[in-house]
């Protein structure tokens, strides 16, 4: 493949809620521009369903964002609930422990 050729992947991502989406992309400290539901990070543009990598490099990146924004979700969820909880990282990964009181 030449040097000069942009290789682009789609991937699927299901991210309804933007703000929440956003809350994720500033908790991982990336640089980001948002134009109303679509964002462009370093090497991936986040639509309303999917997500461009400019890559397969930015994978990772990806995934990483895509962790976040599950975490954002169940901290919404938990302060909807009024539920306490801790978030606990381990070698299988992040893991959550919620109490309703």
């Amino acid at each position: 493949m030449p040097c000069h050729t942009v290789q682009r992947m789609s991937v699927k991502i299901e991210a309804a809620d933007r703000d929440l989406l956003e809350a994720a992309i500033k908790r991982l400290g990336l640089s980001y521009i948002r134009d109303g539901n679509d964002f462009a990070v370093k090497g991936i543009s986040i639509t309303r369903s999917q997500a461009w990598l400019e890559g397969p490099g930015y994978q990772g990146k990806l995934n990483e964002i895509k962790r976040a924004y599950s975490q954002q979700v169940v901290h919404k969820t938990m302060m909807q609930k009024k539920w306490v909880g801790s978030w606990k990282t381990t070698q299988t990964g992040a893991k959550i422990t919620a109490t309703k009181y």
